[in-house]
């Protein structure tokens, strides 16, 4: 099974157990128009659908790898990641999702996955490199974006400033 349709297998068992999910990661990513080579698949989930998910996926041979208040990661046939949504901004952003044309998968906007990769090089200074250069091609691709809520996103983490910096790099003041 290729990852697409991997993809869409984990969308409708998480349908089928009524967890609400957004994909975001490499394959959300490449929803929005920024190719990015991936070989796992990550989803957003209400912190509430933890038990749900476990009791999901260990049936189908996916071992936990790692589980924290955030996060939970699952090794299998491919590998899985949870961020875990608690605040209530990023319920929001689960709520809000688009949804892929012709399925019933959402995805992280735009503004989400920003705000989303913003948290995670705040989060780890190793991915910062990385993260900040999909921010740019995000902004690159986008053309419609919510600056006001992509500064509210930014600014929960003081990098408000980074977001300027690179509009101003590439020429979306």
């Amino acid at each position: 099974m290729n990852i697409k349709e991997k993809l869409f297998s984990l969308h409708e068992l998480l349908r089928t157990n009524h967890v609400d999910h957004m994909l975001i990661g490499g394959l959300g990513m490449g929803m929005l128009g920024v190719e990015r080579f991936t070989n796992d698949i990550d989803f957003m989930i209400a912190a509430s659908d933890v038990e749900t998910i476990k009791l999901a996926l260990f049936p189908l041979g996916y071992k936990p790898l790692h589980t924290s208040t955030d996060v939970l990661q699952f090794s299998g046939d491919i590998a899985v990641d949870f961020l875990l949504a608690h605040r209530p901004l990023a319920l929001q952003m689960l709520r809000d999702a688009p949804i892929l044309t012709g399925t019933k998968l959402k995805y992280a906007s735009a503004e989400a996955m920003i705000a989303l990769k913003i948290q995670a090089y705040s989060n780890n200074k190793k991915r910062e490199f990385r993260d900040k250069a999909d921010i740019q091609a995000l902004i690159e691709t986008g053309s419609k974006l919510d600056w006001a809520l992509i500064k509210k996103y930014a600014e929960m983490f003081g990098e408000w400033h980074t977001i300027v910096e690179i509009r101003e790099r590439v020429g979306k003041k």
